[in-house]
């Protein structure tokens, strides 16, 4: 297996945070290169939807707009996300290429082997639905992080890091968003339809770095120990490495024409940038 590029950790604006995933997603198509594992963060609060999230009907849009709260529309499917505190990963690479030829499922789960490696070397005992055969819930809730789906990983029974996937002609991209911090009554103000509990849940299905006494673990130590993660499980070294200028370019044109757009990020209608199946 070639080694992977790395992106290292840079905090982004909105539109360019999902437009750099998007040009390295779309960059893949008809191509042999290796995968790219990308760490970022975000300038400023901003709550992203899934891909056929409706937002006027589960996001708060009124109270985004009184805090200063940015909305953005991921190329991904799942729930709606809260960053403020988090670390953002993303890989992209080839559905036909290992380890990711063995479909959805197995893609998922071989990135969330290396998430639970690299937070275990942070001190953290990590579950994963799914991996004992267990399918994992089916969250109808607005929230992200409400209830895991299968492959997320979970401390104590309770969600720390919720990713979401999209798979277009040959490529794949998964993100995913690891709290480090988690202030419970935002999903409360920003979003319809917040996190709810069923009868079986542990009393707060969420956590975080913080929560389970990491707070004086900076972002860049998360992504160095994440990034160990992948090595190890991989068995090939992550070079860093720089976008190349055509992913630059197309990043900066879907920045403009997509993501900097409320025809996009509030109706999901992304026009000549629509995906292929």
């Amino acid at each position: 297996m070639k080694p992977w590029r790395l992106l290292p950790f840079r905090a982004c604006d909105p539109a360019e945070a999902m437009a750099v995933d998007e040009a390295l997603y779309r960059l893949q198509e008809g191509r042999e290169t290796a995968p790219t594992l990308r760490f970022f963060g975000w300038t400023g609060r901003t709550v992203s939807v899934g891909y056929f999230q409706d937002v006027r009907r589960e996001v708060n849009l009124d109270a985004c707009r009184a805090e200063g709260v940015a909305v953005v529309r991921r190329p991904t499917g799942g729930k709606a996300v809260i960053h403020d505190g988090d670390l953002c990963y993303s890989v992209t690479g080839r559905t036909d290429a290992p380890p990711f030829s063995r479909g959805l499922t197995d893609t998922y789960r071989f990135i969330g082997r290396c998430l639970a490696r690299g937070l275990e070397g942070l001190g953290l005992a990590l579950s994963m639905p799914g991996e004992d055969g267990d399918a994992g819930d089916v969250n109808r809730d607005a929230f992200c992080f409400t209830r895991p789906a299968r492959y997320e990983l979970l401390v104590r029974g309770r969600k720390i890091c919720g990713s979401a996937q999209s798979r277009s002609r040959g490529a794949f991209l998964q993100q995913g968003s690891l709290l480090l911090d988690f202030k419970r009554d935002l999903p409360d103000r920003l979003l319809k339809r917040a996190a709810g509990r069923s009868a079986d849940a542990p009393e707060d299905p969420v956590t975080s770095l913080r929560g389970e006494g990491l707070g004086d673990v900076d972002v860049e130590s998360v992504a160095s120990s994440l990034r160990a993660g992948f090595e190890e499980v991989l068995g090939v070294p992550l070079v860093p490495g720089p976008l190349t200028g055509e992913e630059e370019a197309l990043a900066r044109e879907l920045g403009e024409e997509k993501y900097g757009t409320e025809t996009w990020n509030l109706e999901g209608k992304g026009g000549r940038w629509t995906f292929e199946s």
